[in-house]
């Protein structure tokens, strides 16, 4: 069984902004296998950057 990840606003704020936690996100999305996705997010949280 592999893991699976849910991102919230949180860690993609953190990631837009190399803050704490963005080295962890990106590394997870980096191993993020797009045939069998294990990391998701609402698309909600897309329009965070367009907020800021």
């Amino acid at each position: 069984m592999s893991d699976h990840y849910v991102l919230d606003a949180c860690a993609v704020i953190a990631l837009l902004n190399d803050e704490a936690g963005a080295d962890i996100v990106e590394e997870l999305l980096r191993k993020s296998n797009p045939q069998q996705p294990n990391v998701v997010l609402h698309r909600l949280n897309l329009l965070v950057r367009c907020q800021l």
